[in-house]
């Protein structure tokens, strides 16, 4: 028996077939501070502060696994000239230490309108800020993640092991059982010479009788054991390759002045080429036959789109792209 094949099989499927977990009710929504900008307008002078682009992401270090986080900024009046600007950011009733990382990037704008005497200018640029902060929320995580699937994988290697154990035990007695039987056949034979067998107290036809119908009740036993270890190793044998994906615009800009861009998944499996794709994580639709999807952007600059890809097993894959709105 193949035991530890068997069991690295079974981590391997707890690794990498988990889908995307289910979460309850959002705890709240957090604010990390990103600092203070000039934002104000005086007739003379117009200078704006604008975030054009936040992606943020979360890690949820108690269950192993990384999302895009919903967010938002914001900003509060300071004084006359400045404002605070705060990333507001969901995280869901789940019970976990998350780790927040990303960036938020900014425009800012500049205007000196001084009249006829003075003149006008204007003049912009762009910046980013670092986001790193983190958070223990309240609540119970629900669903399945890379640590519920590896704990019901570890539980059922060790069922898969002790099966295999007492397969292998219960074919040896059996095959055990099958010796004795031909033993006693060679007894039996033996014994056809009398009439009378004085060590068994038996006629030569019943011990032959008994020896035939062991041999034939250990064959039996033999086979159906046999049976359920060949069906252990083929359940355990199911496709958990997750696919790969790798996304390309079908232009190869990767920029636009549109709200979508036409992008082509270019995908590749070990078992299969019947593919759904996804741009939620959640709800899956058929990839075309030629690839190509459209690919939706938000407000202008950079956005971070991802794509997830399960084959016909379950599995799923993913992969993101940069794409900046004009």
């Amino acid at each position: 028996m193949k035991i530890k094949s068997i069991m690295s099989i079974i981590f391997l499927f707890a690794l990498i077939s988990f889908t995307a977990p289910i979460f309850n009710a959002h705890a709240g929504t957090y604010s990390y501070y990103l600092g203070r900008f000039e934002d104000y307008s005086d007739g003379t002078y117009i200078r704006s502060t604008e975030a054009i682009a936040y992606p943020v992401f979360g890690y949820n270090a108690s269950q192993g696994f990384l999302r895009q986080l919903n967010c938002n900024v914001t900003k509060v009046y300071y004084n006359r000239y400045n404002k605070d600007y705060y990333l507001n950011y969901d995280l869901p009733d789940d019970g976990s230490a998350w780790i927040i990382d990303g960036v938020v990037s900014f425009y800012q704008k500049y205007i000196f309108n001084g009249g006829p005497e003075l003149g006008y200018s204007e003049s912009s640029h762009q910046f980013s800020i670092k986001v790193s902060d983190s958070k223990t929320t309240s609540g119970t995580f629900t669903g399945y993640s890379p640590k519920t699937a590896t704990d019901a994988a570890n539980a059922a290697a060790s069922n898969a092991s002790t099966a295999a154990i007492n397969a292998t035990n219960a074919y040896n007695a059996a095959n055990d059982a099958k010796n004795a039987a031909n033993s006693a056949n060679a007894n039996a034979a033996s014994a056809a010479d009398r009439t009378w067998d004085t060590v068994t107290s038996k006629s030569a036809a019943t011990l032959a009788r008994e020896a035939r119908d062991k041999a034939a009740s250990a064959d039996t036993k033999l086979d159906a054991i046999q049976t359920s270890i060949t069906n252990i190793q083929n359940n355990l044998g199911a496709d958990v390759t997750p696919p790969v994906v790798k996304i390309r615009t079908v232009s190869g800009a990767l920029a636009t002045s549109g709200g979508s861009i036409s992008a082509v998944l270019d995908i590749s499996d070990n078992a299969g080429s019947d593919f759904t794709y996804s741009l939620d994580g959640t709800s899956y639709t058929p990839v075309p036959a030629d690839g190509k999807v459209f690919l939706p952007l938000g407000s202008p600059g950079p956005n971070v789109v991802t794509v997830w890809v399960k084959d016909g097993a379950g599995n799923a894959g993913r992969s993101s792209i940069t794409i900046r709105r004009l």
